[in-house]
């Protein structure tokens, strides 16, 4: 663990090596001249500023925090418990600590009592927000140990900051501050919220006729095999071949086939002309995220495509289900970034790997629909894709306007899907916990 180099020292006047000296030098001119009530004063003076400066220098020398945390996995409005240790390697005890770190204007995380929560702004200045943890007697070689609760305000990923510790003697003399850097990276990732909604439409579209709740479709034109003919059995499956025969009645058994796999573009550019962009914004993923979740439910293979976002380039994944996929293209949104994201038509128009294909069916999520036609014309994409619309803000479309007829049965209302707007479902039981450095090193790789 790499300790930086101590930030600052805050001491009263009385804690100065010069005053230290004068006062052991008027204890000496004390005791010379006979004047023992004055020397017993300068030799009391003398220890206290003498340990206080001590105390400010080696106070925090050898001082090893630590911490950990209950789960790096979350859905909005769930806990977290953070663990922490600290531990002081030295003979030299501490009367007071306070350990402190820092986070964003609009964390993702709050500590569930308040009293350790706080907010500092400055003019002109976006508020810095504050944990702080106040211990006290931290003996020679002894570790103590704390632990807090966190609850998940809204989506995003925080990395837990350093530590700030501070410590100082116990007359309040002196103070020192020092940052220590923590030996894990500790990283938490909170989900979009998962929402009630109504996927009727989408499984419509997807699953088509002829279906059944696995995620698979009957291929007619492929006969796998046949079996004896059972009460209930509908008569359009009877090999009549054989029944012509005077052979027993048996059932056709066709060839199960998986369905077209879905992919959404996500256009998250076109949020920042809402008026209330960040609460749309968190809007439309959770919408999203709730159809890709009820979408792998039903065993159909979903891919995302998603734009640059600060750091992590573009996203595109291939199409796949199952809990552990879907769970990662959850995590992947929850990286995004509204006022750092790019144009994600940049990553539409790649049809390299993972890029959208004529055997997808793509659904290009946006906030206006009419804005996204604008610029659909200018997509040099696989002209033959089957698309529709997800679009945050709904409009209609006439006939009678040439502009948006392109529109006309490809769009779906988002916000239409939601079957609760101020309901939110609890989130399916995923509690297997991804490793932040695989997580970071795949969203790196695109």
């Amino acid at each position: 663990m790499h300790e930086s180099p101590r930030l600052e020292i805050q001491s009263s006047w009385l804690v100065n090596r010069w005053v230290i000296l004068s006062c052991l030098l008027f204890f000496v001119l004390s005791t010379l001249y006979q004047q023992p009530l004055l020397a017993a004063f300068f030799l009391f003076l003398f220890f206290i500023c003498a340990l206080a400066w001590a105390w400010s220098r080696y106070a925090l020398n050898k001082i090893y925090p630590s911490q950990s945390l209950s789960q790096t996995r979350l859905f909005p409005g769930q806990s977290v418990v953070m663990r922490a240790s600290l531990e002081n390697r030295k003979f030299w005890p501490l009367i007071w600590l306070q350990w402190e770190q820092e986070f964003a204007n609009n964390p993702v995380l709050v500590p569930e009592n308040k009293a350790e929560w706080f907010s500092e702004a400055h003019e002109g200045e976006m508020p810095r927000f504050f944990f702080r943890k106040r211990l006290s007697w931290l003996l020679w070689y002894r570790t103590q140990h704390w632990q807090s609760g966190w609850k998940a305000e809204r989506r995003g990923v925080v990395t837990l900051p350093a530590v700030q510790l501070s410590s100082g003697d116990g007359f309040g003399l002196a103070a020192v501050k020092k940052q220590v850097n923590l030996p894990d990276l500790l990283q938490i990732v909170v989900y979009p919220a998962l929402i009630d909604v109504d996927a009727s439409l989408i499984l419509t579209q997807v699953l088509g006729m002829g279906t059944d709740r696995g995620g698979l479709m009957e291929e007619v034109t492929l006969l796998k095999s046949t079996r004896a003919y059972q009460p209930g059995d509908p008569w359009k499956r009877i090999n009549w071949r054989l029944a012509a025969r005077q052979q027993p009645l048996q059932i056709n058994l066709y060839e199960k086939v998986s369905f077209q796999p879905v992919r959404f573009i996500l256009d998250a550019r076109s949020f920042l002309a809402s008026d209330g962009k960040e609460k749309d914004f968190e809007d439309a993923l959770s919408i999203l995220a709730s159809i890709m979740v009820i979408l792998s439910e039903q065993d159909i293979a979903v891919a995302l495509t998603l734009p640059q976002s600060g750091q992590f380039p573009a996203v595109r994944t291939a199409p796949d289900s199952g809990d552990h996929h879907v769970m990662t293209l959850l995590e992947r949104l929850a990286y995004l970034d509204l006022q750092a994201c790019g144009d994600v038509f940049e990553a539409a128009q790649e049809n390299g790997r993972n890029g959208p294909t004529a055997l997808e069916q793509v659904y290009w999520v946006t906030f206006d629909a009419a804005k996204w036609l604008q610029r659909q014309q200018n997509l040099r994409i696989t002209p033959n894709l089957s698309w529709m619309i997800l679009s945050y803000r709904p409009f209609t479309t006439d006939n009678s306007d040439e502009d948006k007829r392109p529109l006309a049965g490809r769009m779906i209302p988002m916000r239409a899907l939601k079957v609760n707007p101020s309901g939110q479902i609890a989130p399916p039981d995923r509690n297997e916990a991804f490793n932040p450095s695989e997580t970071e090193n795949a969203l790196k790789q695109g």
